[in-house]
Protein backbone atom coordinates (compact mmCIF):
# COMPACT_ATOMS: atom_id res chain seq x y z
CA UNK A 1 0.00 0.00 0.00
CA UNK A 2 1.53 3.44 -1.31
CA UNK A 3 1.00 6.37 0.83
CA UNK A 4 -1.33 7.90 -2.16
CA UNK A 5 -3.61 4.72 -1.55
CA UNK A 6 -3.96 5.07 2.32
CA UNK A 7 -4.58 8.92 2.10
CA UNK A 8 -7.66 7.89 0.04
CA UNK A 9 -8.63 5.04 2.26
CA UNK A 10 -8.02 7.31 4.71
CA UNK A 11 -10.35 9.96 3.96
CA UNK A 12 -13.04 7.93 3.07
CA UNK A 13 -13.09 6.47 6.09
CA UNK A 14 -13.09 9.96 7.95
CA UNK A 15 -15.12 12.13 5.46
CA UNK A 16 -17.72 9.31 4.92
CA UNK A 17 -17.89 6.63 6.40
CA UNK A 18 -17.04 7.95 10.09
CA UNK A 19 -19.05 11.48 9.30
CA UNK A 20 -21.79 9.50 8.09
CA UNK A 21 -22.41 7.57 11.19
CA UNK A 22 -21.93 10.36 13.59
CA UNK A 23 -24.67 12.29 11.32
CA UNK A 24 -27.19 9.47 11.97
CA UNK A 25 -26.43 10.43 15.71
CA UNK A 26 -26.35 14.28 15.70
CA UNK A 27 -28.25 15.55 18.98
CA UNK A 28 -27.44 12.44 20.96
CA UNK A 29 -26.08 13.64 24.47
CA UNK A 30 -26.40 10.29 26.31
CA UNK A 31 -23.89 7.76 27.08
CA UNK A 32 -24.13 6.07 23.29
CA UNK A 33 -23.82 8.78 21.72
CA UNK A 34 -20.74 9.62 23.41
CA UNK A 35 -19.48 6.21 23.06
CA UNK A 36 -19.47 6.62 19.38
CA UNK A 37 -17.77 10.19 19.23
CA UNK A 38 -15.22 8.53 21.15
CA UNK A 39 -14.55 5.73 19.23
CA UNK A 40 -14.82 7.58 15.86
CA UNK A 41 -12.18 10.13 17.13
CA UNK A 42 -10.03 7.03 18.46
CA UNK A 43 -10.06 5.29 15.23
CA UNK A 44 -9.73 9.09 13.07
CA UNK A 45 -6.63 9.53 15.01
CA UNK A 46 -5.08 6.00 14.67
CA UNK A 47 -6.46 4.99 11.33
CA UNK A 48 -3.44 5.67 9.16
CA UNK A 49 -1.17 3.42 11.44
CA UNK A 50 -3.95 0.83 11.75
CA UNK A 51 -4.55 0.17 7.99
CA UNK A 52 -0.83 -0.10 7.25
CA UNK A 53 -0.30 -2.74 10.04
CA UNK A 54 -3.28 -4.96 7.83
CA UNK A 55 -0.32 -5.91 5.62
CA UNK A 56 0.93 -7.63 8.34
CA UNK A 57 -2.32 -9.05 9.28
CA UNK A 58 -2.86 -6.68 12.38
CA UNK A 59 -7.02 -5.76 11.65
CA UNK A 60 -7.20 -3.12 14.29
CA UNK A 61 -8.43 -1.23 11.50
CA UNK A 62 -11.37 -3.04 10.56
CA UNK A 63 -12.27 -4.32 14.45
CA UNK A 64 -12.20 -1.11 15.59
CA UNK A 65 -14.72 0.38 12.26
CA UNK A 66 -16.60 -2.81 12.93
CA UNK A 67 -17.18 -1.62 16.84
CA UNK A 68 -18.40 1.80 15.72
CA UNK A 69 -21.16 0.30 13.62
CA UNK A 70 -22.20 -2.01 16.47
CA UNK A 71 -22.08 1.32 18.74
CA UNK A 72 -24.35 3.65 16.31
CA UNK A 73 -26.62 0.41 15.66
CA UNK A 74 -27.06 0.12 19.43
CA UNK A 75 -28.20 3.74 19.29
CA UNK A 76 -32.65 3.61 19.65
CA UNK A 77 -32.45 6.91 16.95
CA UNK A 78 -30.68 4.86 14.31
CA UNK A 79 -33.61 3.40 12.41
CA UNK A 80 -33.24 0.79 9.68
CA UNK A 81 -34.06 3.79 7.39
CA UNK A 82 -31.13 6.03 8.53
CA UNK A 83 -28.93 3.01 8.07
CA UNK A 84 -30.28 2.39 4.29
CA UNK A 85 -29.55 5.91 3.55
CA UNK A 86 -26.30 5.56 4.61
CA UNK A 87 -25.51 2.03 2.96
CA UNK A 88 -26.60 4.08 -0.28
CA UNK A 89 -23.97 6.86 0.15
CA UNK A 90 -21.57 4.61 0.71
CA UNK A 91 -22.43 2.90 -2.64
CA UNK A 92 -21.62 6.07 -3.86
CA UNK A 93 -18.43 6.96 -2.73
CA UNK A 94 -15.91 6.63 -5.82
CA UNK A 95 -13.00 4.89 -4.71
CA UNK A 96 -9.87 4.15 -6.96
CA UNK A 97 -7.25 2.45 -4.90
CA UNK A 98 -7.82 -0.96 -3.44
CA UNK A 99 -7.51 -0.07 0.19
CA UNK A 100 -10.16 2.67 -0.30
CA UNK A 101 -12.59 0.33 -2.50
CA UNK A 102 -12.24 -2.20 0.37
CA UNK A 103 -13.08 0.65 3.17
CA UNK A 104 -16.06 1.10 1.07
CA UNK A 105 -16.96 -2.30 0.62
CA UNK A 106 -16.79 -3.24 4.50
CA UNK A 107 -18.91 -0.24 5.33
CA UNK A 108 -21.75 -1.02 2.89
CA UNK A 109 -21.65 -4.24 4.26
CA UNK A 110 -21.31 -3.75 7.84
CA UNK A 111 -24.78 -0.98 6.94
CA UNK A 112 -26.04 -4.46 5.64
CA UNK A 113 -25.05 -6.90 8.95
CA UNK A 114 -26.50 -3.62 11.38
CA UNK A 115 -29.82 -3.56 9.45
CA UNK A 116 -29.76 -7.00 9.81
CA UNK A 117 -29.95 -6.88 13.60
CA UNK A 118 -32.77 -3.72 13.39
CA UNK A 119 -35.00 -6.19 11.27
CA UNK A 120 -34.69 -8.90 13.82
CA UNK A 121 -35.53 -6.47 17.04
CA UNK A 122 -38.45 -5.14 15.02
CA UNK A 123 -41.95 -6.36 15.82
CA UNK A 124 -44.22 -6.31 12.67
CA UNK A 125 -47.89 -5.93 12.45
CA UNK A 126 -48.55 -6.78 9.07
CA UNK A 127 -47.37 -8.76 6.19
CA UNK A 128 -47.17 -5.52 3.87
CA UNK A 129 -44.76 -3.48 6.76
CA UNK A 130 -42.79 -7.17 6.10
CA UNK A 131 -42.76 -7.16 2.17
CA UNK A 132 -41.74 -3.59 2.13
CA UNK A 133 -38.34 -4.32 3.98
CA UNK A 134 -38.15 -7.53 2.02
CA UNK A 135 -37.93 -6.15 -1.14
CA UNK A 136 -35.18 -3.34 0.37
CA UNK A 137 -33.04 -5.66 1.66
CA UNK A 138 -33.32 -8.35 -1.30
CA UNK A 139 -31.90 -5.35 -3.87
CA UNK A 140 -29.62 -4.57 -1.08
CA UNK A 141 -27.72 -7.92 -0.30
CA UNK A 142 -28.10 -9.17 -4.52
CA UNK A 143 -26.27 -5.67 -5.33
CA UNK A 144 -23.32 -6.51 -2.36
CA UNK A 145 -22.82 -10.28 -3.38
CA UNK A 146 -22.20 -9.07 -7.01
CA UNK A 147 -19.63 -6.46 -5.80
CA UNK A 148 -18.05 -9.64 -3.81
CA UNK A 149 -18.26 -12.13 -6.49
CA UNK A 150 -16.91 -9.67 -8.94
CA UNK A 151 -13.87 -9.01 -6.50
CA UNK A 152 -13.62 -12.49 -6.13
CA UNK A 153 -13.98 -11.96 -2.09
CA UNK A 154 -15.00 -15.28 -1.29
CA UNK A 155 -14.94 -14.82 2.20
CA UNK A 156 -17.57 -11.75 1.92
CA UNK A 157 -19.52 -13.66 -0.75
CA UNK A 158 -20.58 -16.76 1.11
CA UNK A 159 -21.20 -14.41 4.53
CA UNK A 160 -23.53 -11.91 2.54
CA UNK A 161 -25.22 -15.14 1.06
CA UNK A 162 -25.64 -16.44 4.54
CA UNK A 163 -26.72 -13.40 6.24
CA UNK A 164 -28.99 -12.71 3.08
CA UNK A 165 -31.20 -16.11 3.62
CA UNK A 166 -31.21 -15.33 7.41
CA UNK A 167 -32.84 -11.82 7.37
CA UNK A 168 -34.94 -13.64 4.36
CA UNK A 169 -35.85 -16.64 6.67
CA UNK A 170 -36.46 -14.52 9.79
CA UNK A 171 -38.89 -12.03 7.87
CA UNK A 172 -41.26 -14.94 5.96
CA UNK A 173 -41.86 -17.01 9.32
CA UNK A 174 -42.85 -13.52 10.91
CA UNK A 175 -45.12 -12.91 7.99
CA UNK A 176 -47.04 -16.02 8.24
CA UNK A 177 -48.99 -15.51 11.17
CA UNK A 178 -49.79 -11.64 10.09
CA UNK A 179 -52.98 -10.64 9.01
CA UNK A 180 -52.83 -9.53 5.00
CA UNK A 181 -53.59 -6.33 3.94
CA UNK A 182 -57.25 -5.90 1.55
CA UNK A 183 -58.69 -3.37 -0.18
CA UNK A 184 -62.14 -1.91 0.94
CA UNK A 185 -64.41 -0.25 -1.26
CA UNK A 186 -67.74 1.77 -0.03
CA UNK A 187 -70.63 3.11 -2.51
CA UNK A 188 -70.17 6.48 -0.26
CA UNK A 189 -67.17 8.58 2.11
CA UNK A 190 -67.74 7.11 5.93
CA UNK A 191 -65.66 8.40 8.80
CA UNK A 192 -63.19 6.37 10.21
CA UNK A 193 -65.28 4.88 13.53
CA UNK A 194 -68.08 3.38 11.12
CA UNK A 195 -65.40 2.14 8.72
CA UNK A 196 -63.76 0.24 11.61
CA UNK A 197 -67.23 -1.02 13.21
CA UNK A 198 -68.32 -2.45 9.53
CA UNK A 199 -64.94 -4.48 9.03
CA UNK A 200 -63.33 -5.24 12.52
CA UNK A 201 -67.05 -4.41 14.91
CA UNK A 202 -64.73 -2.68 16.78
CA UNK A 203 -64.57 1.09 16.30
CA UNK A 204 -61.56 1.47 18.58
CA UNK A 205 -59.77 0.25 15.41
CA UNK A 206 -60.03 3.21 13.14
CA UNK A 207 -56.68 4.39 14.20
CA UNK A 208 -54.83 1.71 12.36
CA UNK A 209 -57.14 2.58 9.41
CA UNK A 210 -56.55 6.06 10.01
CA UNK A 211 -52.39 5.44 10.07
CA UNK A 212 -53.00 3.01 6.84
CA UNK A 213 -55.04 5.33 4.50
CA UNK A 214 -53.91 9.03 5.76
CA UNK A 215 -57.15 10.46 4.78
CA UNK A 216 -57.37 14.21 4.93
CA UNK A 217 -59.66 14.04 7.85
CA UNK A 218 -61.16 10.95 9.45
CA UNK A 219 -64.23 11.89 9.19
CA UNK A 220 -64.40 11.99 5.41
CA UNK A 221 -62.70 8.82 4.66
CA UNK A 222 -61.64 7.63 0.79
CA UNK A 223 -64.20 5.52 -1.00
CA UNK A 224 -61.61 2.96 -1.36
CA UNK A 225 -58.65 2.42 0.97
CA UNK A 226 -56.65 -0.90 2.90
CA UNK A 227 -56.98 -2.49 5.63
CA UNK A 228 -55.66 -5.71 8.34
CA UNK A 229 -57.68 -8.71 6.82
CA UNK A 230 -58.86 -9.45 10.73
Amino acid sequence: MNAVELNEAIGITDTRVLAGLLKMVEGQSGAAGAQLRYQTGVLSANGSVWLSQTVDRVYTFWTSLAKCFDTAQAIDSVTFELMEQFRKDMVAVPAQGLPAIAVRNFAVRMALAEQAKILAATIFTSRREIDRYFSVINDAFEAAELVAASGRDNVAYVALIKLHAAVSNDLANRARPLPKMVTYSFPKTRPSLAIAQSLYQDPSRSAELISENSPIHPLFFPLTGRALSK
